[in-house]
């Protein structure tokens, strides 16, 4: 799974604005792997979607991953990181 995270980091950093069209198929699914893999064992996986969605908010530019972004990162900030 981090393997796909990372390639789809990679595909919006190299498509840059024009990611634009694929943002929101990508953007549910990445905010869904925060939210829900808690667990230490998925420590790397949430890691890599920390790094995709960072890589996707330059492609896309902050007006658009503002409004996913607020979640996020209160889902981040919210998580146990001791676990």
């Amino acid at each position: 799974m981090e393997q796909v995270v990372t390639t789809s980091a990679t595909v919006a950093d190299t498509a840059e604005e024009k990611f634009l069209h694929y943002y929101d198929r990508f953007m549910p699914n990445l905010k869904y792997i925060m939210q829900n893999a808690l667990s230490s064992d998925y420590r790397m996986l949430r890691g890599k979607t920390i790094e995709c969605i960072s890589l996707i908010g330059l492609a896309v530019g902050k007006e658009k991953v503002s409004v996913i972004l607020q979640s996020t990162l209160v889902s981040i900030f919210s998580t146990d990181i001791s676990a």
